[in-house]
């Protein structure tokens, strides 16, 4: 739980500071986009899980989203 926490911060940090803001979207891109893959390989060699994780699964998608279309914006 640390690491996420460290991970969240940087996020927060990243979202007010400029200088920080194209290494926090990366960090968080690439974060759950892992997460989000390693759910689906999950799912196809241990079955469908309940709804609360397959919830999590579209969340780290969109947030995965979210952050490719940020960095996009910020070229």
């Amino acid at each position: 739980m640390g690491l996420y926490f460290a991970l969240l911060s940087f996020w927060i940090v990243g979202a007010f500071k400029v200088q920080l803001r194209q290494a926090a979207l990366y960090s968080l891109t690439v974060f759950m986009f892992g997460l989000a893959i390693g759910r689906v390989l999950s799912i196809v060699v241990d079955g469908i899980p309940s709804w609360l994780l397959i919830g999590y699964l579209g969340l780290e998608v969109i947030c995965g989203t979210l952050g490719v279309i940020l960095l996009k914006k910020s070229d």
